[in-house]
Order: C-alpha cells, then structure tokens, then sequence
C-alpha cells in the first residue's frame, strides 16, 4: 500500500511541476505587455546616448573607444563592433554634440514591430532603403526612434534621434542615410 502511495504522490508532485510550467511559459508566450516593458525597460548603450545633449567624450565614455572613425565636415561618425563584420553601429556627431545613432540588431532583444506601435503609436513616416527592396523604415518622431525592419516585421536596425518635426527628420536624418519613400525593385521578388 505504501509504494501506491509513493507513486501517487510522484505523479502528482510531477503533474504541479507541468502545470506549473506551461502557466509560466503561457504567461511569457501571451503576456506581450511584460514583453514590451522588458524590451523599453532594457536599454542599450545607444538608446542611453541622448542626441542633441550627448558630447563626443559621453559617448566614449559610455561605449569607449571607436573601432574606427570617419570624418565629413563638421560631421563625424563614430563606428562601434557588432556582432558581425560586415556592420558597424554607428554615433553620429554634428559639433559635439550626438546627432543621431544607429544600432543593428541581430535577435529578437529590441522587440518587433508591434511593440514599437504599442508604445509610440502608428509610425510618421514609412521610408526605404534604396539599396534593399525588403528593408522598411518605420519612424516615430515623436519619440525620436526609427527601426528598420525585414519584411515589415523582425528589426534590424534602430535609429534614436531627438524627436522633430517630419522636416527637420528628411533634412537632417533621412537626407545623409539616403532614405526616401518610394520602395526599390531590383527586380529579386
């Protein structure tokens, strides 16, 4: 009678620990508000820089060291490591001051889409990459954030700029990163 007993309570010791789990792994899975306020509430280095207010020596003092660094005018940009060679982040500088900062996202840490909608509304502006037919710029400039996406969904890339007005954010921002609103067709689809 007593291995009955011990086997009982084993299973049903084992059936709490399932339960359990899937109520833990439902509430992660459906619960996006936790996910969206973990995805804000994690900032990285370049979300912390703020543009217009950030100098030259914050940024390095924040970030260290640029891996590179290249010059235009009164214009620098400064070039930090990603997880891949072939894309560098980049902060850059107008004076000395942060004019805009660009950081590549190579997983799902930054959110999606969806997220940045739930926070800040629908986008301003929709523009394009000139040189990517399914890369998409979504940018809020209310908030002072532009996220890039592949095929309108998983981010790529983030762009953390001074809110403006949509004038200012053509001239100063999506003028020298060549964005523009018609979409490309290199003729790949």
């Amino acid at each position: 009678m007593s291995k009955v007993n011990i086997s009982d309570k084993l299973l049903v010791a084992l059936a709490g620990i399932f339960i359990s789990f899937f109520l833990i792994l439902s509430y992660l899975i459906f619960s996006t508000d936790g996910v969206v306020n973990n995805i804000f509430n994690n900032k990285s280095d370049f979300e912390k820089l703020k543009p217009g207010e950030s100098s030259k020596s914050d940024v390095i003092r924040l970030k260290g060291e640029p891996v590179s660094i290249e010059e235009d005018g009164d214009v620098t940009n400064l070039l930090y490591n990603t997880k891949s060679e072939d894309y560098k982040n980049t902060v850059t500088i107008e004076g000395d001051k942060v004019k805009y900062s660009i950081e590549n996202v190579f997983d799902s840490s930054r959110g999606r889409l969806g997220d940045y909608k739930k926070r800040y509304g629908e986008p301003n502006l929709k523009m394009y990459d000139p040189y990517d037919e399914v890369i998409s710029y979504y940018i809020f400039l209310d908030g002072g954030v532009g996220i890039s996406t592949f095929n309108d969904e998983d981010i790529v890339r983030i762009i953390y700029f001074s809110p403006q007005s949509r004038e200012e954010f053509l001239k100063n921002i999506a003028a020298p990163l060549e964005l523009g609103f018609e979409k490309p067709d290199h003729g790949l689809e």
